[in-house]
């Protein structure tokens, strides 16, 4: 391997744990690849209830740990989210006002042919 495939193999790595990738030293080619996809294509299969339209069933749900923050946390979380929201609101708002003053201006700028002749 050269050293510019070097550079690039690392490189993807970097970005791929970025991402959260987990580097599994058995997946090497493509075969190992498609054995592990086949793998947790049955897993998948396995908690699906078996109705036409796959889904996941109850036991999925019942097993899965699931990272939810604190109180105070989701609370700091909300009240974040909630002046956003005013922010957003009062920037609505002013962006209204703005186009009614323009519309004005335009309105001045170029009147309109009833009023030019008066």
């Amino acid at each position: 391997m050269t050293s510019n495939e070097r550079q690039l193999e690392e490189e993807l790595i970097s970005k791929l744990q970025d991402l959260k990738y987990v580097y599994r030293a058995d997946i090497r080619d493509r075969l190992a690849l498609e054995q592990n996809f086949r793998a947790k294509l049955r897993e998948l299969k396995r908690v699906s209830n078996g109705f036409m339209t796959k889904t996941i069933g109850v036991p999925f749900f019942r097993d899965l740990n699931v990272a939810v923050p604190s109180q105070p946390e989701q609370q700091r979380i909300a009240d974040c989210l909630f002046s956003l929201g005013a922010e957003i609101a009062a920037e609505f708002a002013a962006l209204g006002a703005l186009k009614a003053h323009k519309n004005g201006l335009m309105q001045q700028l170029f009147p309109s042919p009833a009023k030019a002749e008066a």
